[in-house]
């Protein structure tokens, strides 16, 4: 594979590195490199269903936010997860509310429901149909959080205003045939200058909020 140096510089002057560079190749350049009779082929998809890199610190992110550049740290690699999640719900039918901005440490960032689906639960669109049958009667309002896991989980109606964590343990069957919640769920909040400084976990530290 062709190499080249991709060299990470710690500023604009460009006099020295953030971190020792080192030898790349690009694993697109392989088809390059097959014979002319070979057989290529790619897969194109969305970009919000599989691309959610967290590789920056929440400075770097911060800074190429404000640069309007992708800042791929922790908080936009989670809030993507949950916008991946959200989106899937949105194709079966699903009434999902839409995001809305918040500013972190890490710079501002779409914030839309939290919702994680466990691959146990949903490993795919297919399996997903088959666990919210009548997706027309799922209903998530903003600020929401949802957390659904196990391969016997299935849901029919739901009205979420707040948070619910449904779990079905292995071998078990359950169906929620009709369910409205309404608490005051779980808020993102962002961590205080001491917090932010050292007294809170780094997990926390590296998105600078906390649930």
């Amino acid at each position: 594979m062709p190499e080249f140096i991709n060299p990470k510089y710690a500023d604009a002057t460009r006099t020295s590195f953030k971190s020792p560079t080192r030898l790349e190749c690009m694993m697109q350049d392989y088809a390059k490199l097959l014979p002319t009779e070979a057989k290529v082929g790619f897969t194109r998809y969305p970009l919000e269903f599989g691309y959610f890199p967290c590789k920056n610190d929440i400075v770097t992110a911060a800074r190429l936010a404000a640069e309007g550049t992708p800042p791929h740290g922790a908080a936009s690699a989670e809030a993507a997860v949950y916008h991946a999640n959200c989106e899937l719900l949105r194709i079966l039918g699903a009434n999902v509310a839409a995001p809305s901005e918040r500013r972190w440490r890490g710079g501002p960032q779409l914030m839309g429901p939290a919702v994680v689906l466990w691959p146990d639960f949903a490993p795919s669109l297919a399996e997903l149909c088959k666990k919210l049958p009548c997706p027309e009667k799922i209903s998530i309002a903003s600020g929401s959080s949802l957390e659904l896991r196990g391969s016997g989980l299935a849901i029919e109606h739901l009205n979420l205003e707040g948070a619910l964590r449904v779990v079905a343990g292995p071998g078990v069957t359950l169906c929620i045939r009709e369910l409205t919640i309404r608490n005051r769920g779980r808020e993102f909040v962002a961590l205080s200058d001491a917090e932010q400084d050292g007294e809170a976990p780094e997990e926390l530290r590296i998105r600078g909020y906390r649930c």
